[in-house]
């Protein structure tokens, strides 16, 4: 009988591997590439990146995918639609593990201060979020933001201000922020003022690393342009299959 993800899990390919987000729980599975090959036959890919693994071994695996709430023998329509196959897979590693921070330039054009003051306490309650609700939580902000507001995509430069005043706000918010909840913040702050932004989640497996960053029109907004063909992309938000139900 074939498998399918949960309603609330999301997947894409990277080189020989497939990498599982479930965004109800807040975790990552990377899978190994025999794991990888026996989901793919399940799931009904038939790309050449995944080598044959025996039934036996296969039923073994899918067993224990589905006892971790992986995957499920229920019938989802939309199961196949939130594996993403078609983002550019790397054969190394496209991302530093050193991980993301703010560019060097981040800080030279200073926003108007009530600019910066608005993304301070939109940033604050993005980490409070974060740290209450996790990743779901998140999710939610992102499209609760979209569905309040009549929205437009705008030009790279439209997005600017926002993105210098986020910055700033980083500057003086005394923890850390990770680029998570600065793509989430982003999204939300230009949603509020009628600027339509898609937050994007990508995905590496050796050494696995997962990135977030914010795109307008298929622009990346605020980060570097090379995301999609360093990442696998493995979740859009807003999405139309999301199921954030446990």
């Amino acid at each position: 009988m074939p498998h399918h993800l949960m309603p609330h899990v999301f997947g894409a390919c990277f080189a020989q591997q497939i990498i599982l987000l479930d965004v109800v729980r807040d975790r990552y599975a990377v899978l190994t590439e025999r794991q990888s090959a026996a989901l793919a036959q399940q799931l009904g890919l038939s790309n050449a990146r995944f080598a044959r693994v025996e039934a036996v071994q296969s039923a073994s695996i899918l067993e224990k995918l589905k006892r971790a709430q992986w995957i499920s023998v229920t019938s989802f329509a939309e199961a196949d639609a939130k594996l993403n196959m078609l983002s550019p897979s790397p054969t190394t590693g496209g991302m530093s593990a050193n991980g993301w921070k703010l560019p060097e330039d981040a800080f030279a054009r200073r926003p108007a201060w009530t600019r910066i003051v608005k993304a301070l306490f939109l940033l604050r309650s993005v980490h409070r979020c974060a740290a209450r609700q996790g990743l779901a939580g998140l999710l939610q902000l992102c499209h609760q933001a979209h569905r309040e507001a009549s929205l437009r995509t705008g030009l790279p430069d439209d997005y600017a201000p926002f993105v210098d005043a986020l910055n700033w706000a980083c500057l003086f918010y005394p923890r850390s922020t990770k680029c998570l909840e600065w793509s989430v913040a982003l999204t939300v702050l230009c949603a509020r003022a009628g600027l339509a932004l898609k937050l994007v989640i990508g995905v590496q497996s050796f050494p696995f690393y997962a990135h977030a960053w914010s795109e307008a029109g298929g622009a990346v907004i605020g980060d570097s342009p090379l995301r999609r063909k360093e990442l696998a992309v493995i979740l859009e938000c807003p999405h139309p299959l999301l199921d954030l139900s446990v």
